[in-house]
Parts: structure tokens; C-alpha cells; sequence
């Protein structure tokens, strides 16, 4: 086995690693080799929304490849920087992939811009359609979201993040300079924020709640990088 690790190893020297999209096989190739995947056609009402740098961007690719194959639904990536000569951006253009600015309710300065403006990114979608999913640009898509999308009809959704203690090291500031929130978040469970869906009109309110205490939160000092939600980090 050893002998046979250094003939591999010598044989991957000097050869550069393809890309994400270099690896990938084109769509024609998918159609002649790839199984077929029914899309489930959704609603035009409904929009799937993620947010990606250059960092993340091939996380977002991910999601568009696993999301579109079997979902014929509206795709949207906010994006912080400018991306257009990206060969990942480039390939989900042509997939259909909306790209729009970010919102910069926080500039992309501050540490974990990226979820702070989170809530903005999904209220602007919120004024362009009725119901919205937000998935974190490393999310995996394995089948339809039409259910997903039934529950947005009926109330906001939000994936499981588990059931685990509840560990928040900037809590005690957070609190003094914001004020408690009117609602905690009851049960056992917490929300996971990196899934989650709202209905336009009905839950207008709390996106722009959240989107305001977010960006609260920076003004008063609480967006450094010492603050975080694992209270063993220093």
C-alpha cells in the first residue's frame, strides 16, 4: 500500500488542482451521463436567497448545483464584492442565478458582516416576492423545497439547530445596550438562521426588527470580533 501511495503521490506532482467548475461535467455531459432528476416546478412566488464573497462563492455554487437540479425555482446571490469574472458566477448566470448587491446595512469592515446583514439581504428579497428561503451558501439542497415553502405560506420557518445549552458570551452586554427583546424564543429547540423562510406583508415587521437590532448592535459597539455565541472562545 505504501509502495503504491508514493507512485500516486509522484504521479500528482506538478499537476495543478481543476477548479470546482473545471471538475464539474458540463450540462451536456450531465444529460448524456447523469441520472435524471425530476424538477419540481415551484410557485413564481417563491425565491431561494443566499449571500457569498469570493470566499464563499463556491459554496454558493454548491448550493445553486444541488438546489436546480431538482428545483425549478427562483435563485438569488447576494453578493459583497464585485464577482463577474468569476468562472463559478459565470457558470450560474447561465444556469439562470440572479445576482444583486448585498445589503450593506454593516460594512463588510466589521467582523461577520455576512450574517449582521443577513436580515437585509432577505428584506429586500421580501419586497421583490412573497415568500422567501434563505439558505447559507454551504447548505446542500437533496430534494425539492416545495415543503419548505408550503410552511412559509402558513408561518415562518426555521430549521432545528438542536437541542443543546443555550451559550451566549456576549449576552449580559447585548442585553444592557439593546434591551431584552418583547419575545424570547420558546422551546427547547433553537432556530437555525442559516435556514430559514418569511412570507412578504405578514412578517415585514419582524425582518426589519431583526435587521434593526442587528444593526444596533454595531453602533453600540458589539460587532469586534471578541464577540461571538461560543462563551469557551476567548
Amino acid at each position: 500500500h505504501e509502495e503504491r501511495r508514493k507512485k500516486e503521490q509522484s504521479a500528482s506532482e506538478g499537476t495543478e488542482r481543476p477548479s470546482l467548475v473545471e471538475s464539474m461535467p458540463s450540462q451536456r455531459e450531465q444529460a448524456a451521463t447523469a441520472p435524471t432528476f425530476q424538477r419540481d416546478k415551484l410557485d413564481d412566488d417563491c425565491m431561494v436567497v443566499t449571500g457569498a464573497n469570493r470566499k464563499f462563492i463556491r459554496g454558493a455554487y454548491f448550493l445553486a448545483w444541488t438546489l436546480l437540479r431538482s428545483n425549478d425555482v427562483r435563485l438569488r446571490v447576494c453578493t459583497y464584492e464585485n464577482l463577474d469574472d468569476d468562472p463559478h458566477v459565470i457558470q450560474m448566470k447561465e444556469w439562470g442565478v440572479e445576482f444583486v448587491p448585498a445589503a450593506e446595512d454593516v460594512p463588510t469592515s466589521v467582523f461577520f458582516h455576512e450574517a449582521w446583514n443577513k436580515p437585509g439581504n432577505i428584506a429586500d428579497a421580501m419586497a421583490d416576492t412573497a415568500r422567501v428561503l434563505w439558505l447559507d451558501a454551504d447548505t446542500s439542497v437533496a430534494s425539492s423545497v416545495r415543503e419548505a415553502f408550503d410552511i412559509i405560506d402558513r408561518k415562518i420557518f426555521a430549521a432545528s439547530h438542536g437541542v443543546y445549552e443555550a451559550k451566549n458570551a456576549n449576552a449580559p452586554e447585548a442585553w444592557q445596550k439593546l434591551g431584552y427583546p418583547k419575545r424570547h424564543w420558546q422551546g427547547t429547540e433553537s432556530p437555525c438562521a442559516g435556514v430559514v423562510g418569511f412570507k412578504s406583508k405578514r412578517d415585514d415587521d419582524l425582518v426589519s426588527e431583526w435587521r434593526r437590532r442587528c444593526q444596533l448592535a454595531i453602533e453600540v459597539g458589539l460587532g469586534h470580533d471578541k464577540y461571538n455565541y461560543d462563551s469557551k472562545s476567548p
